[in-house]
């Protein structure tokens, strides 16, 4: 599992940079490396010991919801993919950001569990999953329409959020470019996009937003997890 580290560059080298030795790689079958620094047990990115013990508490939650609820048949994927990355953030011992994206949970996971929970008996399903999970969130329909938010927003509160919509808060210049995601979405393939938001103190900020749709009978929702700052591409 503890591999050689290759730095981003690499490949545009023909020598690769030598493994410092107080680095160590965690390698997973569907998430990406994790780089640990074998004395301060410290990421690359990285995120603080109380927040790991609030991700690792919420995904035991959601695993438990998921065993008592989701069809069986319906719960295996998930189950897996949510046992490994417990297991990946124990070998860390601090919460790692996957990727470029620098997120809490990875992108694969997000599907995953959303999908499973979906399938669920439990009250307001899948909504229920965003009480279990940290960082910010927003879950809306496929108008627009916030129905649960986890987190804040450019200061605008959770109890502010739900029930707006996603439109309200993006400055009117950047609202065409907002649309033109929308076929993807509709379609159900995962997306990020990045947009000017109102803050609530009245000044503007960048935000990203990750988005994982999923359907549920004929209608579309999205799962987004929100990040300030822009992605790694061009701002819209």
């Amino acid at each position: 599992m503890f591999e050689d580290m290759f730095w981003p560059w690499a490949a545009r080298k023909a020598e690769p940079p030598t493994l410092p030795k107080e680095l160590f790689e965690i390698k997973s079958e569907h998430f990406q490396e994790v780089f640990v620094h074998t004395q301060t047990r410290n990421t690359a990115l990285c995120f603080s010991a109380g927040q790991i013990l609030e991700i690792r508490k919420g995904l035991q939650e959601i695993q438990g919801v998921i065993m008592r609820h989701v069809p069986e048949d319906k719960r295996q994927v998930p189950l897996s993919l949510l046992n490994e990355y417990l297991e990946t953030l124990h070998l860390a011992a601090l919460a790692s950001s996957f990727g470029k994206d620098g997120l809490f949970y990875p992108r694969p996971l997000y599907n995953s569990l959303f999908m499973a929970a979906n399938e669920s008996n439990h009250k307001d399903a899948p909504a229920w999953i965003l009480e279990h999970m940290i960082g910010t969130h927003l879950l809306y329909d496929e108008n627009g329409r916030i129905l649960q938010a986890s987190g804040t927003i450019a200061g605008h509160a959770k109890e502010e959020i739900a029930g707006s919509y996603i439109f309200d808060f993006i400055v009117p210049e950047h609202i065409p470019a907002a649309f033109e995601p929308l076929g993807d979405l509709l379609r159900c393939i995962n997306i990020e996009h990045t947009c000017l938001l109102k803050a609530k103190d009245g000044s503007r900020q960048w935000y990203t937003f990750y988005c994982h749709p999923y359907r549920k009978g004929d209608k579309v929702f999205i799962l987004a997890a929100a990040k300030a700052g822009g992605s790694s591409g061009e701002r819209m």
